[in-house]
């Protein structure tokens, strides 16, 4: 066995670690900033006079979070099955939205709230989906892929 293999003794690859760290560091550093907006106690983003209007800026927050979620999982779990890729990307990103309107429950000038909540699952959920298709159709697992042979198409 050469030196960075890992037998079972605990050894961990300086290449591992530069695959985690590409894998997941996008993830960690996207969540920070949503985790700095979240201790502004006012934010200067013009959202417009549409009542609820920022709960398109948390679905479109979380969408991207599922992604790059998914970015991770793609590169440290390559096998996960379709239904566990949506389902760990839409509950993780429901739990760090959860811990986000927690956090700010406690920033003076902001509040948490159910609703901001629900946006942030279902942004999730659609960088979960997103992801999924683009996933599959990179594979050709699906019509209307490049890579699925004419004739071969299943529904």
């Amino acid at each position: 066995m050469r030196p960075g293999e890992g037998g079972g003794g605990g050894e961990v690859s300086k290449d591992s670690g530069k695959r985690w760290i590409a894998a997941w560091l996008p993830l960690l550093l996207y969540s920070g900033l949503i985790f700095y907006l979240s201790s502004q106690s006012k934010l200067l983003i013009p959202i417009g006079s549409i009542p609820e209007s920022d709960k398109i800026l948390h679905f479109g927050a979380y969408t991207l979070w599922g992604l790059l979620c998914a970015w991770g999982l793609a590169r440290h779990w390559p096998a996960l099955s379709l239904a566990g890729w949506v389902s760990i990307i839409t509950l993780a990103g429901t739990l760090y939205g959860a811990a986000d309107e927690l956090h700010q429950h406690f920033v003076p000038g902001r509040e948490a709230s159910l609703w901001d909540l629900l946006a942030d699952g279902l942004g999730g959920l659609a960088g979960a989906v997103i992801s999924a298709w683009l996933r599959r159709k990179k594979s050709g697992e699906y019509p209307g892929s490049r890579a699925v042979k004419k004739g071969d198409e299943k529904f």
